[in-house]
């Protein structure tokens, strides 16, 4: 009876297919351990280089009292910005009301010299 297959065969086969497998893994392999080290060095160095010799909450405390400090700044600029700008909203509305006053006067007196003359008019 003939055999449809051989185990010898098979498992040296799968020698050979295995070994490429693991050739072609291996760079992939050592690529990401070298990518994974250097991100891990990078976060030693930033954790080192911003350490100061100090605790992470005394840092986390420094940093936060400089936040609130740059906070604070930036909102009492920005209050005097809005306060300049409703001046200039209110100096704007008075010249505005004062343009309108001037226009009402010239009609309301414009009115009144029509009035007169076509009194004088009327026979």
């Amino acid at each position: 009876m003939k055999q449809a297959f051989t185990l010898e065969q098979d498992k040296a086969n799968a020698g050979v297919e295995g070994s490429a497998l693991v050739a072609q893994a291996n760079p992939v392999a050592d690529n990401i351990v070298k990518q994974s080290s250097a991100l891990a060095n990078f976060v030693m160095k930033q954790i080192k280089a911003g350490n100061d010799g100090q605790p992470p909450h005394v840092r986390a405390r420094i940093e936060a009292h400089e936040a609130d400090e740059a906070y604070r700044q930036s909102v009492r600029r920005l209050d005097r910005l809005r306060l300049a700008l409703e001046d200039d909203i209110e100096e704007s509305l008075k010249t505005l009301q004062r343009m309108e006053t001037d226009r009402l006067r010239a009609v309301k007196t414009g009115a009144y010299d029509l009035s007169g003359s076509i009194s004088l008019c009327v026979c």
